[in-house]
Order: C-alpha cells, then structure tokens, then sequence
C-alpha cells in the first residue's frame, strides 16, 4: 500500500514538472512572436525608404560612331640641324590640332593635322651664340585599320593596317643681320597599329588608347639652297627647282615614328573630353644631317555627331 503511494506521489510531481516546463515554453514563444515581427517590418520599412547605389557608368558600344576632335596644349622640340648650327637647339611651344575620326563594325579611321610652333635656344654655349630658332611643324596624317579582335563584348580593341604621314618642319634662325632658313618635307607610306581599352574607375567610363605610325618609304626634300639669304628669291625665280631635290626614301634613310596615348572620359552628353600625350622623331642625312623629337601634351575634346 505504501508503495503505491510513493509511486503516486512521484508520478504526480513530474506531471506537475512537466506541466511547468510546457507553460514557460509557451509563454516564451508568445513573447517572442511579437518581437520579430515587429523586426521584420522594421527592416522590410528600412529597405523601402534606402535608395539602392546608382549602377556605373557603361561605355557605349565604338561601332558606327563619328567624332569631331579639337585640341590645344604644349610641348617641347629637340632639334640639332647642321644645315644652320652644329649645336643641339631645344626649347617650348604650344600646339593645336583637329581630327575626324570614325568607327565602323571593324574599321578605324583618322583624318588629322597637328601644328607646332617652338621656340629654340642653343643647349650650351648661349651666350656665345645667342641667335634663337624658330620652328613651326606641320603633321598630317591618315590612318586607316582594321580590327583584329571583332567581338564587341571585349573591352580591348586592337587595329592594325596603314598610315599616309607627312610632316613639314620650317626652321628659321637670325643670326648676326642675316636670315638662315631650312625646311624638311616628308610623305610616306607605312604601318599603323591601335589599341584602346574601355574600363570603369569611380563609376565614370573611361578609355585609353595608344597608337603607332611607323611610315616605311616615301619621298623627301630638303633644298639644298634653303639656308641662302636668297632662297625666297631662288624659289620663285626656279619653282621646279625645288622638286629636283625631292627623292624616294625608305626608313632606313628617313626614320620617322610616331607615338601617340590618349586617356579620354565620357562626359554625360555622350561626347568625351581627353588628355594626350605625342611623342615623334624623325632623322635625315641629306644635305646636312638633321635630327628633331618631339613631345606635346594636349587637352582634347570629342564632339559625337
């Protein structure tokens, strides 16, 4: 009889434990239903009124685009013409230039003409030889590529085909009463490569590009009457005779390169504004030997049409 009771009584107090547990489960629960639900509707509230960051800025697509390009900067020339001065001349200009430039499917073309005017002192001895040259160069140019790499997907484009450069370097010192002037003419043939890059800095689009010209035979002429006081007179009086100095030359006579980078950023109008930087150097023993580089750094901006 006392063992029934024992068992009654222990059975009655785990019920009573089991009980308890049970209603502090529920209590809990009901307790914490309300709490996340006021959570979620707090962030779900948050997450409506956070304006989500505005996606970057893609380039568009190069295909079947044209562009209207004008530029202006500065830049340095090196110049040594044994023709007016055993002496390596160097000094500043300034520099303008225009371009057309067009894209289609897999072509590149550029129609472009840049000017430079510097103002040259002797590296050494400028006090014993005070007289200054000015040089003014001329530099048109055609390009015509193709590209090697024909999906659009790949932001680097890579051309390759033809160029037709020239440049015109008029050279003008004053010395001691008279006038020394030598002028050097260059058209070629050559080859022209391209590679440009589209890619995303700051949520801003930008594209780099860098080129090279590389003429491989032409004609040249540097008059050999140029440096005369007499030459504007010589000129006129024998206007063919200029083109009895003009000869075919390859790269090997006439070397001249041509490089040029360009850092452009797409303004929100589509058109582009663009930071360049040109580097040339051409050289020709004919008549004297002469040696000119050249380095320019210019804003450019590109108007789409």
């Amino acid at each position: 009889m006392e063992k029934c009771c024992i068992k009654k009584i222990v059975f009655t107090v785990r019920m009573r434990r089991t009980l308890m547990v049970f209603l502090c489960i529920s209590a809990w629960s009901i307790c914490l239903q309300p709490a996340q639900a006021q959570d979620s509707s707090a962030s779900a509230s948050s997450s409506y009124f956070i304006t989500p960051p505005p996606p970057p800025v893609v380039m568009p697509p190069v295909g079947n685009a044209s562009y209207l390009i004008a530029r202006l900067g500065g830049g340095s020339s090196i110049v040594q013409d044994a023709a007016l001065s055993p002496l390596r001349y160097l000094g500043a200009g300034v520099l303008g230039g225009v371009e057309y430039r067009a894209y289609q499917e897999t072509t590149f073309l550029s129609i472009a003409m840049d000017v430079q005017a510097s103002f040259l002192s002797p590296s050494i001895g400028n006090d014993l030889s005070p007289a200054q040259i000015t040089g003014v160069q001329v530099l048109p140019n055609l390009a015509l590529a193709f590209r090697v790499t024909h999906e659009e997907a790949h932001a680097l484009r890579v051309y390759a085909g033809g160029t037709l450069q020239g440049i015109a370097h008029i050279k003008i010192q004053s010395a001691f009463g008279n006038s020394a002037l030598a002028n050097d003419i260059y058209f070629g043939l050559g080859a022209f490569g391209r590679i440009e890059k589209d890619f995303s800095l700051f949520g801003k689009a930008f594209r780099a590009s860098s080129q090279l010209s590389l003429p491989l035979f032409g004609i040249a002429s540097r008059p050999s009457y140029s440096t005369t006081l007499r030459y504007p007179a010589t000129a006129l009086s024998n206007p063919l005779g200029a083109f009895s100095e003009v000869r075919g030359v390859s790269i090997a006579a006439f070397p001249l390169l041509d490089f040029r980078n360009s850092l452009e950023f797409m303004l929100g109008s589509g058109n582009f504004i663009a930071l360049n930087y040109d580097w040339n150097f051409y050289s020709y023993t004919h008549f004297n030997k002469v040696q000119s580089a050249r380095h320019a750094v210019s804003v450019a901006f590109l108007f789409k049409f």
